[in-house]
């Protein structure tokens, strides 16, 4: 099968999607076969660029193209519903109600699990509200009713305390029916779902067969309770024989939003890993990979950039991201700076890969000092450590003695050095020897790379990164602390 929805897979994540499908099905299969509860819920845990929505929307293709129906839910979007299990609900009605002839048992038992949801969903909406108020104020509802009938007493006398207690007693009572009745209507309703999947999947009017899929999206960007909640009806609601839920998630993300929650010494990994019988964790995405594919999105070819020596372009750029700690978060903002400094690019010959980096990071990573000192070219205003301390890897031309031939070299130097020879040819009025072995020099005399630019211009050219770098870069969403 061509599976043409896969067409701009750059971070080969339809090798992920074949394991998980396998492993998925397998373990519904083993289940089943050992009359356990045949549902599954599975953790995609991914940092932030990692390509989880690309490959989540892609799986379900996948899935259905194999006769399996799938839900998407984009959490994220649900999040002002504040009820994550009508949320999923909705999305398996809207999935699965097309399958279901009218006036067949399906689409009552179907009718029913709603019903069922409907006395779940009350209930839940209830403990939500008392758990919020738990967390906000750090009082429990006993706490607060003890309170409640002290104040009473003192300000009242005994028959205002006795009337609290037999008011206390009665709503403790239907407490307790009520949350009966909610036991009750969780058994029913997942009854009734598992049902509709079986009725479903056995049917002859329809190519679906079980298990039903639930994609969740984007829950690491949802307010810390509703992604509690989402999470707790996904386990203790939806695990329906017959379901299997895939739930992406960046954990690091969510554990951290949800000991803002619950305070810092909170074991959030730990909480987490309750919800889920497994996680999957994506490999981490090539970096060169990753930044030629973002900036092919928006119309940029990255090796039309020039660079050191003979070291691709995008060779330079997964150093730099690298050596700098630069996250995918931060590559995604780079992308766009660099996307508009090409915008405005004027000049005919290639933008420097090397030299536009360096004036990035001093802008986003709000180096002062770098800025600076690459705004004047002079290399005693540097006093940046991490620029000090990147080591860069490259390719270089090596000329013999009297120019008679040539051989290519690896180097590797610190990002200090590397601008040390860079202020020096700004700053010289000379022109740099031809086939000379300082590398700015090779560069410099590039005639491929700079289009008949003259050699005046050429400084010209040079001396406007800083300025193009800080235009582009103000057009983006800045760092908080610029």
């Amino acid at each position: 099968m061509a599976r043409e929805w896969w067409d701009g897979d750059k971070l080969n994540r339809r090798a992920d999607a074949d394991h998980l499908r396998e492993v998925l099905l397998k373990r519904y299969d083993q289940r089943k076969a050992a009359g356990a509860p045949a549902s599954y819920i599975l953790n995609l845990d991914a940092e932030w660029g990692q390509g989880k929505t690309f490959f989540l929307q892609r799986l379900q293709q996948d899935l259905e193209s194999d006769g399996y129906p799938v839900c998407y839910v984009n959490a994220w979007q649900d999040d002002l519903s504040n009820e994550p299990l009508v949320s999923i609900m909705a999305a398996i009605e809207a999935r699965l109600k097309p399958l279901l002839p009218a006036k067949s048992k399906a689409r009552q038992h179907f009718a029913r699990a709603k019903g069922k949801l409907g006395v779940v969903a009350l209930e839940a909406g209830k403990q939500a509200a008392l758990h919020g108020l738990k967390i906000a104020t750090g009082i429990s509802v006993k706490q607060l009713a003890e309170k409640l009938s002290e104040d009473s007493a003192e300000d009242v006398g005994d028959g205002a305390g006795d009337a609290m207690f037999e008011l206390a007693k009665s709503s403790f009572a239907q407490s307790i029916k009520e949350h009966s009745n909610s036991i009750k209507a969780v058994a029913s309703f997942k009854e009734n779902l598992e049902q509709v999947i079986d009725a479903i999947s056995d049917s002859t009017d329809t190519q679906f067969r079980a298990p039903l899929f639930v994609l969740i999206d984007e829950l690491d960007r949802c307010r810390p309770l509703y992604a509690i909640r989402l999470l707790e009806d996904a386990k203790h609601l939806f695990q329906v024989a017959g379901v299997i839920f895939v739930i992406a998630t960046d954990s690091v993300q969510l554990a951290s939003s949800i000991k803002a929650i619950y305070g810092s010494e909170f074991r959030s990994r730990e909480y987490l890993r309750r919800f889920f019988d497994r996680t999957y964790v994506f490999p981490h995405a090539d970096r060169g990979d990753w930044i030629r594919s973002v900036l092919a999105e928006r119309g940029i070819d990255i090796d039309d950039f020039a660079s050191l020596g003979t070291t691709k372009p995008v060779d330079i750029i997964r150093q730099w991201s690298r050596g700098f700690g630069m996250s995918l978060r931060d590559m995604e903002q780079v992308a766009d700076i660099i996307e508009t400094f090409v915008t405005s690019w004027n000049h005919p010959c290639k933008i420097n890969i090397f030299i536009l980096l360096m004036n990035v990071y001093a802008f986003y990573a709000q180096s002062r000092a770098a800025w600076v000192a690459f705004a004047d070219f002079k290399l005693t205003e540097l006093t940046d450590a991490p620029f000090k301390a990147w080591q860069v890897s490259f390719e270089r031309f090596h000329w013999e003695q009297g120019g008679r031939g040539r051989s290519t070299i690896s180097v590797v130097m610190s990002g200090e050095k590397l601008f040390e020879e860079l202020c020096n040819l700004i700053h010289s009025a000379n022109r740099p020897a031809d086939r000379t072995n300082a590398i700015w020099g090779q560069y410099f005399n590039d005639e491929q790379a700079w289009k008949g630019t003259s050699f005046d211009e050429r400084r010209k050219i040079l001396r406007e990164y800083t300025s193009r770098v800080w235009n582009a870069g103000r057009a983006i969403e800045r760092p908080p602390a610029y």
